[in-house]
């Protein structure tokens, strides 16, 4: 151990006894300063389907064949996640050509829709999940025979921001 004057300690003492002082100050003024920091923050719209129930197939008797019309009762359910507070658009297309058009149930009020397909609206209901469960009138094209098809129509989900 070195030996200290009393010279020495006393600066020691006075360095410390300042630098506490100094701490002091900082802090009391730290505590009283203000700023303002102004923050924003920009949220992307996502929706997504979570199936719930889906034909696996088109079955078309010959009595649907002869009257050119197949009423599809399975219920094509989904739930829909959001965080959209426009809504959903559900967009629907045919990816098996053996329909001329489509009637839809489910949506409120029937929804028609060609052999293209369409996109339809669902106005957000105030809920991040709304769950839709859609029967469908479909049009067969014509001479379509009897028979077990591959689903015909793709359903796709997107939020309403996106139109």
């Amino acid at each position: 151990m070195v030996a200290m004057s009393s010279t020495q300690a006393a600066r020691r003492r006075a360095v410390r006894v300042a630098l506490l002082v100094v701490g002091c100050c900082a802090t009391a003024i730290g505590k009283d300063a203000r700023t303002a920091l102004p923050v924003s923050a920009t949220v992307t719209a996502v929706t997504r389907l979570e199936w719930r129930a889906l034909p696996e197939a088109l079955v078309v008797s010959a009595a649907d064949a002869t009257r050119g019309a197949v009423d599809v009762l399975d219920q094509t359910a989904f739930v829909v996640n959001t965080n959209s507070r426009a809504g959903v658009a559900l967009d629907i297309a045919e990816i098996a050509p053996v329909l001329t058009g489509l009637e839809i149930y489910g949506l409120g009020t029937p929804q028609r829709l060609g052999a293209d397909g369409g996109t339809l609206a669902l106005p957000w209901r105030g809920a991040a999940q709304m769950a839709v469960t859609l029967t469908f009138h479909m049009e067969l094209v014509p001479g379509l025979p009897a028979g077990r098809y591959p689903w015909p129509l793709r359903v796709t989900a997107r939020p309403l921001e996106a139109l």
